[in-house]
């Protein structure tokens, strides 16, 4: 029996799977509202999609889910950090057409069976070309030959953080999406305390900021 073959019987004994970046499973019949949705744009020579004369040219990447950040003021990032909004979750679909970004649209889904409710929203997005980017340079990080991470994306609109969130059974990798505001390397993976470092006095300096702006209003009142 040859060294290949005895390799591949080893593999196979050991259960072997590559370790890989993972995605969650979108809404059912996501994809087709907003395919839909689009149909209103496709062809009519409108942004995102000048130039662009049916769906049929258009792919996507996987959908990412979107996940608000916990409290930062009480150095919670990822904890607390929760994909449900009044009931709903917001999914992220990104517009390919041959290797380029096209732009992103927003559907929204019931949190608790998943199933699709509208599109919210339609356009480009910024952030999508670096979320890809960040995708696939963290394909090639040492930590994600080890293991598997579900890829996320990570929202906290008070500080302007936007991040890839990798989630591992053992460990979470943050990587900052630009603009940071020089807070971070984007593109660089950190983790959660790295993060959290830097973000929390910001936090409590603006809770700080706002409950002083509203004690004035209410004095001039």
């Amino acid at each position: 029996m040859n060294s290949k073959l005895l390799l591949y019987l080893a593999l196979a004994l050991s259960d072997y799977c590559p370790a890989a970046i993972i995605y969650p499973k979108e809404p059912d019949g996501g994809r087709q509202m907003v395919i839909q949705f689009a149909n209103d744009f496709v062809g009519k020579n409108l942004p995102p999609f000048k130039g662009i004369s049916t769906t049929n040219e258009l792919t996507f990447v996987p959908p990412l889910l979107e996940y608000g950040s916990g409290d930062l003021a009480k150095g919670q990032l990822l904890a607390g950090a929760t994909s449900g909004r009044d009931g709903w979750q917001m999914w992220k679909y990104t517009f390919m057409d041959g290797t380029n970004v096209v732009g992103a649209a927003f559907l929204e889904a019931d949190e608790k069976t998943g199933k699709p409710l509208k599109c919210t929203s339609l356009g480009s997005d910024v952030f999508s070309e670096g979320t890809l980017r960040a995708l696939h340079e963290a394909e090639q990080m040492p930590q994600v030959q080890k293991q598997d991470y579900e890829a996320r994306l990570l929202d906290n609109m008070l500080e302007s953080f936007t991040a890839v969130w990798l989630h591992g059974q053992s460990n979470d990798i943050i990587i900052p999406l630009p603009p940071n505001y020089n807070r971070f390397n984007a593109y660089q993976p950190y983790s959660e305390g790295e993060i959290v470092k830097v973000l929390a006095p910001e936090a409590r300096r603006d809770i700080a900021m706002w409950a002083k702006l509203k004690k004035q209003r209410q004095k001039d009142n």
